[in-house]
Parts: structure tokens; C-alpha cells; sequence
């Protein structure tokens, strides 16, 4: 679908498939894409019907469980991201949360 002009509205059905998509699991770049807006629009679009970002990761802070499940991860050679993915919290989580319990191992890493 051709990309909308700025300001252009969406329409009842684009709002409806922005939101059968994002249920799917799609990125909202990718549900961007497909509708023919920017992903600020899928953003926007999903918070004025009450659905938030698919995203669900985001501001969730690591329990003393999870910490230490970092930790093991990390030391047995595992990347950021790797563990990040793993744990369902993002790279800079992983990152930020081994710095605050002084972990040393292989630093400089990503």
C-alpha cells in the first residue's frame, strides 16, 4: 500500500487491521509497512484503542531470580543478547543489571 500523506488520517478498516495485525505478533515497522504509515502511526493507532505496544518486554525490571539467572548465562559465555532473548528483557536490561551487581566477565562485549 502507498505511504499516506502527513497528516492524512487512517481509515476505520486501516485502525482495525493495525490492531489484527499487531495480534498476529507483527512488528509495528513491519504492520507500518503493510498499512502504508510510519510506525509512530501503528503506535499511536494501537494506544487510541486501548491495545499499547505488542512489545511486552518494556518496563520490566529483573527479579532476584532472574538476576542470578543472568549471571549464569553470562558465565557460561553466553552474549547480551543472547541472554536477553532468552529471559524475554532487552540487551541494555541484561547490560544495565550486570553492571549494577558488578559483573566483570568479558567486558566490552557488544
Amino acid at each position: 500500500m502507498a505511504k499516506r500523506r502527513r497528516g492524512q488520517k487512517l481509515l476505520p478498516e486501516e485502525e482495525r487491521k493495525i490492531v489484527a495485525l499487531a495480534q498476529q505478533g507483527l512488528s509495528m515497522s513491519e504492520i507500518g509497512r503493510r498499512v502504508g504509515c510510519t510506525n509512530q502511526t501503528v503506535a499511536t493507532s494501537l494506544k487510541r484503542q486501548g491495545h499499547g505496544k505488542p512489545d511486552e518486554r518494556r518496563g520490566r525490571k529483573p527479579d532476584a531470580a532472574r538476576r542470578a539467572k543472568m549471571l549464569k548465562l553470562r558465565s557460561r559465555g553466553l552474549s547480551l543478547a543472547e541472554i536477553g532473548e532468552r529471559l524475554g528483557v532487552t540487551r541494555q536490561c541484561v547490560q544495565i543489571t550486570l553492571a549494577k551487581v558488578h559483573y566483570s566477565g568479558a567486558e566490552g562485549e557488544e
